[in-house]
């Protein structure tokens, strides 16, 4: 019975591995013959003949492109072509020689100015980390409009960066995944309703012969060792990676693609066999940028419809991401441990311990700071049934956890945290006035009702917020935090306002009285300064920016906690 057993299991696994031996052999070989038609000069010459010539007639000027790997092959030409249109190009690139070679040709050619020069390396994870915080923070203001990941990668021997980690997964999957996910703030503010913010990622036709291996990322079963099926992988990974973002950012548009097979620089190094059988039929540098190109800057509906993001593109059009019975598909579980082991590796290296440590006791003290600040406040209101001494009450603790968030600037500006120092300073400094420039110096209006309903609409909102980064370093956060993060604000976010607007609006008539800060002529600097006015012209400046703040948070909890079951339907029957 036993050796039946024994029989019985190698005869098992003698037919799945015959069977995954021959669903490779099946998938290599639909893919070669579906190449050979598609992929080579000749099939692009066939489907162009249904492109639109004027789609390509874009003006490019009012906007901001990021392109990686630019300095050679399709990622230069998709540089060349869109600084001719105008656009601002800013060209991302290993090789600073090459790069700047490649700016004053592009310069030179185009007569466009606007071409820049970033070193980086995506192969190191806390490298793209810092260029992304720094491309954020000189960047704020003019915006990125397109991100195009183009560089990749094939290494045939497994080699292992400084960091660990296997190269072309670093590079391919990793530093297309943290650069990404890093600019969305950027992107997300740069788009508006009519034109999305777009990223566009250079896949490959080759990924159509892999089916997603979410617990082998670096290839460390692979054995023997060979380059251009994890190059293949990788290109899985990205075409995954670009749904998955489609499906939880709504407001840029995702898409990916296969450029075909074009006689580049990296075709010849990677794959110099390959380039010697099909050189007389690779496409050209220019056809294999098309789509790239057409993707990030046409008008066309089939690259801009919302239902379209997400998808793969060859030759402008969406095509099949699976060969027929190819068995590729992958389970939203296997996507699931991709997605998860992305963002553990791309946290690993935002941080260093030492940094970790500090803002996770960062996040706990101001969590517990804010604590306090309700709980004092709300055992003054029972305890005095009265709001005139609840500022007296919590004003050590309160102005020492507003103050502390100062340091969420410092945070920004280092790197040490996703965001943008100005836009967090904006954050930070509605409060901070409040605070030290209404509340404290006019004792009048501490005793006023609004008082407290602001205090309490803070401490809840922040309690919240530090504790759901707090736990977030430590990848411990339960759903109700989530939840509450972004819930709690639709009701806290319009009284912690409405507090703020009627304690300045209280001040006014004492501030007028007394003169207070406010300058008035003749004086040695010959200036004036009336504070009340300055008050005035601050409340004011509230209302632009109130609904805009509202409508993105609004947008963010229908990415982060799922639409409205009126959306979901919709989605399910278009």
């Amino acid at each position: 019975m036993q050796l039946f057993r024994t029989s019985l299991w190698i005869a098992i696994l003698s037919v799945i591995i015959l069977n995954v031996f021959r669903m490779s052999i099946y998938r290599n070989s639909v893919w070669l013959a579906k190449g050979l038609m598609e992929y080579t000069r000749g099939g692009f010459l066939s489907a162009s003949k249904n492109f639109n010539s004027s789609d390509l007639d874009v003006d490019c000027s009012s906007k901001q492109f990021l392109i990686t790997g630019s300095n050679s092959g399709i990622g230069k030409q998709t540089a060349f072509e869109i600084a001719k249109r105008g656009g601002t190009v800013h060209l991302v690139c290993r090789n600073s020689v090459t790069a700047e070679e490649t700016r004053k040709e592009i310069v030179e050619n185009t007569n466009n100015e606007n071409v820049h020069v970033h070193i980086l390396d995506l192969s190191q994870p806390r490298n793209v980390h810092k260029f992304a915080a720094k491309f954020i923070d000189e960047n704020n203001e003019k915006g990125l409009h397109v991100l195009i990941n183009n560089a990749g990668c094939m290494v045939n021997k497994r080699e292992l960066t400084e960091d660990g980690l296997e190269k072309n997964f670093a590079t391919n999957t990793l530093g297309t995944f943290i650069l990404t996910e890093r600019l969305l703030p950027l992107l997300q503010q740069s788009g508006t309703d009519e034109s999305k913010a777009r990223v566009v990622t250079v896949s490959s036709g080759g990924m159509l012969t892999n089916k997603l291996d979410p617990f082998d990322l670096q290839f460390k079963e692979m054995n023997p060792f060979d380059g251009t099926m994890a190059y293949a992988q990788n290109k899985r990974q990205q075409v995954i990676m670009t749904e998955e973002w489609a499906k939880k950012y709504g407001d840029v548009q995702f898409t990916s693609m296969h450029p075909g097979w074009a006689d580049t620089p990296a075709v010849r190094t990677a794959m110099p066999g390959f380039y010697e059988k099909m050189k007389d039929k690779l496409r050209s540098v220019e056809q294999g940028a098309d789509t790239v190109v057409w993707l990030a800057i046409t008008k066309n509906d089939v690259a801009i419809n919302q239902k379209n993001s997400g998808e793969f593109f060859q030759d402008r059009c969406v095509v099949w991401k699976h060969l027929p019975l190819a068995w590729s598909k992958s389970s939203q579980s296997d996507v699931n441990v991709l997605m998860d082991e992305l963002r553990k590796l791309s946290d690993q290296f935002k941080h260093t311990m030492l940094g970790k440590v500090y803002l996770l006791l960062y996040n706990c003290c101001l969590a517990f700071g804010w604590s306090l600040v309700l709980v004092y406040t709300l055992y003054e209101l029972y305890s005095t049934e009265n709001t005139t001494t609840v500022y007296k009450k919590v004003e050590v603790a309160l102005k020492l956890s507003q103050s502390l968030a100062l340091l969420e600037i410092v945070h920004a500006a280092v790197g040490l945290v996703r965001s943008s120092p100005i836009t967090t300073f904006i954050q930070v400094q509605s409060r901070l006035v409040v605070l030290w420039l209404v509340l404290d110096p006019v004792k009048e209006v501490q005793a006023d009702f609004n008082v407290p309903m602001m205090i309490c609409a803070w401490s809840v909102a922040e309690i919240v917020r530090y504790w759901y980064y707090a736990l977030s370093l430590v990848d411990k956060v339960p759903y109700f935090l989530t939840w509450a993060r972004y819930s709690f604000f639709t009701f806290l976010y319009p009284i912690g306002v409405s507090g703020e607007l009627l304690t300045i609006y209280s001040i006014l008539p004492h501030v007028t009285s007394s003169g207070m800060y406010s300058i008035s002529m003749p004086n040695k600097l010959n200036v004036s300064f009336s504070y009340p006015t300055f008050l005035i012209i601050y409340m004011l400046g509230y209302f632009p920016y109130l609904p805009k703040l509202y409508t993105h948070m609004l947008r963010q909890r229908s990415k982060v906690l799922g639409a409205s079951p009126a959306v979901e339907s919709q989605k399910k029957s278009s």
